[in-house]
């Protein structure tokens, strides 16, 4: 349940009186802001409307180009698994493994170098 708040004192009024006549306010009020003079209206342009090509009803419409959804060859490549196992894997990165030999693969295209290795 609320609390019921007591009446308030006349002498308490007028304190609160005397308090008030005192204050000032912290944001006195603002002159009002007089409205920009409006931008003078530029008439408008008309343009010359653009002839349709002709057409007839029933003729098919020139077809829509087909996106290309495919990945690109490094994108193609760069997802293939590494044909080499797990074990030989992690010991080749890890230094224990030293590789079998050396490929050159300057030259190359992407597609090239990949089927050498």
């Amino acid at each position: 349940m609320t609390r019921r708040s007591r009446p308030v004192s006349p002498e308490e009024r007028e304190l609160w009186q005397r308090v008030a006549r005192t204050a000032h306010a912290l944001h006195p009020e603002r002159p009002a802001r007089s409205e920009p003079a409006p931008k003078p209206v530029a008439p408008e342009v008309l343009r010359p409307r653009v002839p349709l090509s002709p057409f007839r009803v029933g003729e098919a419409a020139p077809a829509a180009r087909r996106h290309d959804l495919a990945p690109t060859l490094a994108e193609a490549l760069a997802q293939q698994p590494d044909r080499i196992d797990k074990a030989a894997y992690r010991s080749m990165t890890r230094g224990r493994l030293q590789p079998e030999g050396r490929i050159d693969l300057h030259g190359m295209t992407l597609s090239e170098a990949r089927q050498e290795l």
